[in-house]
């Protein structure tokens, strides 16, 4: 059987995929043939014709919030040309199970994890066998959800094939060479949908899992064998999630390889012992989540039980081992105020990082701040955008759509005017007038070195 997987990126750069990489390389080890196009343009015709080319007997899409309005219209336009099943996955089908509703030409949806299902699905295709009491799967049947139940969640992780990055080019993987070696995660941020899976799975197994140490350097010496990447990027969660793995995984990595890498961790996690650990393993950048200046929104409203003191020691730690780090943001965050947001903006400029990241508050469907903002009536625009740095959707009662942009703008202008304004303007500007990127490829070049 041939499968392609297609994965939506409108307005958005190309970048490999670990679930991608995951289902591929399962339906490999069984003899499926695979192939991948990116969905980067409303005009469909020349998906189409790449489509024809590959000759698939299976679809596979992943989907996110912020691109399902397109998916949309790509599965309405194809199946007027085509009579080839489809099957969607990703974060979006997680979290909406009403989304089949929207898509009646939709063969089947797959929520959770997908390695069995849609192995199972290539197999009773091959045999023109009926696929509806397939687990993790619904489907529409007269108009009606029908919903399965699903597999136990996949124990032990080192049982799963190598992931096959190589279904992406080497340019695609090489522009952001990046793995992951854990699933799951220990904390309850409200604007996240890990919750929601760890209720999916409840009574199904360990919602956290990890790939055994001497897993993640077969799976590193693989990338580097194919790809010879100057970096990695290790993109689980929280890296430092379990303070066990990351020290194994940081006496062992130095005694393989010598090249460095990036990792996100959460603030109150990081101590010296962690952070001397992974310098000497080679660690460049740590990204760590800072969200909200303001604790008391912070912890209230994000459930990030962290404090302004937690997130000072960890930053300090990192430049006392010269370890570079990153702050991720957020801005119109339900009940923030223009005067909140600036501790924000003040909390940055304390820690000083040396590269920022600010993304618009978006209300996922199935995450608790997402159905809150739905009830209370903040969504003012029902159409996902499909960016949330460039767009938000929300209306606050203190924080308007129009006061959320300029504080987005000024975010920036604050951190970067003393530093390097010209950040602040390719930061701002690209993702304000998104065609600039395709027109001004010297520009890419240089914001990409810049960040």
């Amino acid at each position: 059987m041939k499968i392609l997987f297609v994965y939506p990126c409108l307005k958005l750069e190309k970048t490999a995929h670990h679930g991608i990489a995951s289902l591929s390389a399962c339906l490999k080890e069984v003899g499926h043939e695979t192939g991948l196009i990116y969905l980067e343009s409303k005009d469909f015709n020349k998906a189409f014709e790449r489509i024809r080319g590959f000759g698939p007997d299976l679809i596979a899409i992943s989907v996110v919030t912020n691109q399902w309005n397109f998916v949309k219209d790509f599965i309405s336009a194809f199946k007027r040309s085509f009579k080839i099943p489809i099957v969607c996955g990703g974060a979006h089908i997680n979290a909406d199970t009403e989304a089949i509703k929207e898509i009646p030409e939709v063969d089947a949806l797959c929520y959770g994890e997908g390695e069995y299902p849609l192995k199972e699905f290539a197999e009773r295709l091959k045999k023109n066998a009926s696929f509806k009491d397939i687990k993790n799967l619904y489907y529409l049947d007269n108009s009606k959800i029908k919903k399965n139940d699903s597999y136990p969640l996949i124990a032990e992780l080192d049982s799963l094939p190598l992931p096959d990055y190589e279904i992406f080019t080497k340019e695609v993987y090489l522009n952001y060479p990046s793995l992951s070696f854990s699933r799951g995660c220990p904390h309850n941020c409200t604007y996240c949908c890990n919750e929601l899976l760890r209720n999916m799975y409840r009574q199904k197994g360990n919602y956290i899992r990890f790939k055994s140490a001497g897993r993640a350097m077969k799976e590193i010496e693989n990338v580097i064998t194919k790809f010879n990447p100057s970096i990695l990027n290790f993109d689980d969660d929280s890296f430092t999630k379990s303070r066990k793995w990351v020290l194994d995984f940081c006496a062992e990595y130095p005694k393989r390889f010598k090249l460095p890498f990036r990792c996100n961790a959460r603030p109150e996690q990081l101590d010296e012992e962690l952070i001397s650990s992974l310098k000497k393993a080679n660690c460049e950048l740590i990204s760590i989540g800072i969200e909200s200046g303001n604790e008391d929104l912070r912890k209230r409203v994000l459930k990030r039980n962290m404090s302004n003191a937690d997130i000072e020691k960890a930053f300090e730690l990192c430049k006392k081992y010269n370890i570079k780090t990153s702050s991720f943001n957020m801005v119109g965050i339900p009940e923030e105020t223009p005067e909140l947001f600036r501790d924000t903006l003040e909390l940055n400029k304390k820690v000083m990082p040396d590269l920022v990241q600010l993304t618009i508050f978006y209300p996922y469907p199935g995450t608790e701040l997402g159905e809150y903002c739905k009830q209370k009536g903040y969504i003012v625009d029902k159409q996902h955008a499909e960016s949330y740095f460039r767009k938000g959707v929300l209306e606050l009662p203190d924080f308007s759509y129009k006061e959320i942009r300029k504080a987005y703008k000024d975010f920036y202008w604050e951190m970067y005017k003393d530093r390097n304004i010209s950040r602040y303007f390719l930061k701002v500007y690209l993702e304000e007038y998104p065609f600039l990127w395709e027109k001004a490829k010297l520009l890419k070049r240089l914001l990409k070195k810049l960040y």
